[in-house]
């Protein structure tokens, strides 16, 4: 039967992911968090160099074992007939010694190696990786509703001054046309002017219109004047409205990139339970590791007569043991 293997790749690229969070600082929001992580980081990535070391120790004295060589020793004895009873009994039990403690120093190596492995699973699956931040990520989610809510409103705001400035663009050119120069002064227009020119077909109603509603730009954007508007003040409210759309993008600018950091917290802390179950991964890998050495140990310990048929198989589940060894040191 073989072994468990763990899946190494998967432990490394967890541990990509704690590292990661520990070079680049990306819970520094969180300070308390932050620390937890980066010492994560540490421990996880020390007991995993500590674990493969254990096994390539292992393996290295697996692979020194020479239990092939004992078990062709044990047929050979047998096929010399020059050999007295008495002198083939002495070499057996040669060979039985040299068996037991070759394995026996693998058995106590495999031994150690699984209680330091268990240690180290049981240290890592203890680390605190909770973030105790429910009140401020509840804070953040309603920040960012404000913020979202905000953000709409600034582009109701830029929709309807860049309105108000076509307005006021477009009266500047009907105003400047031949039709209109010759009915007003520098003086704008009142309203009841306008609707006077109108009644009197001088102008069109449509152009009318939009002259009326410049001048309630006009009025908007700089005030109300006892005197009346020139057609310079036309010039003044598009250039109020242009400084008003400046201060507005500084805003929505603003008003994004706190959007940002609130969503980019929200994403990290999403990637956090990633993190906590790279964590358990990390903990059952590292407990499979542990679990196939236990299972070595149990068959190994299982012999009890030696012979020629035991040393064969003990070769054999060496073999295994080995390969076992090889997908978690390589």
């Amino acid at each position: 039967m073989g072994y468990d293997s763990p899946d190494m790749p998967g432990v490394l690229n967890g541990l990509k992911k704690f590292n990661a969070v520990a070079v680049n600082r990306e819970y520094d929001f969180i300070p308390s968090l932050q620390e937890r992580l980066s010492l994560a980081a540490r421990c996880l990535s020390h007991a995993a160099r500590n674990v493969v070391d254990r096994v390539r120790s292992l393996e290295v004295m697996v692979d020194s074992a020479g239990l092939d060589e004992l078990a062709e020793q044990w047929a050979a004895i047998h096929t010399l007939d020059q050999l007295t009873a008495e002198a083939q009994a002495s070499a057996i039990n040669i060979l039985k010694d040299t068996f037991i403690q070759r394995t026996q120093r693998i058995v106590s190596a495999a031994t150690a190696a699984k209680a330091q492995i268990e240690v180290r699973a049981v240290e890592g699956e203890g680390l605190n990786l909770e973030h105790y931040s429910d009140p401020l990520l509840a804070y953040d989610a309603a920040r960012l509703d404000e913020l979202e809510q905000k953000a709409v409103t600034l582009q109701l705001e830029e929709d309807q001054l860049h309105a108000d400035k076509q307005v006021v663009i477009a009266a500047g050119t009907i105003l400047q046309s031949r039709s209109w120069l010759g009915l007003i002064s520098d003086l704008l227009p009142t309203a009841e002017q306008i609707q006077t020119l109108v009644m009197a077909a001088s102008v069109g109603k449509a152009e009318a219109d939009v002259v009326t509603a410049a001048l309630e730009r006009v009025t908007q954007y700089l005030g109300f004047v006892d005197n009346g508007y020139r057609l310079f003040s036309l010039t003044e409210a598009r250039n109020k409205i242009t400084d008003k759309l400046a201060d507005l993008n500084i805003h929505k600018s603003r008003n994004k990139a706190d959007m940002r950091e609130l969503k980019g917290r929200a994403e990290k802390i999403r990637r956090h339970a990633e993190l906590v179950e790279a964590r358990g991964y990390w903990v059952d890998n590292i407990r499979r590791i542990a679990n196939g050495l236990a299972v070595f140990l149990t068959r190994l310990n299982a012999v009890i007569v030696i012979n020629e048929h035991t040393l064969v198989q003990a070769s054999a589940e060496l073999a295994g043991f080995q390969r076992f060894l090889r997908r978690i040191s390589r």
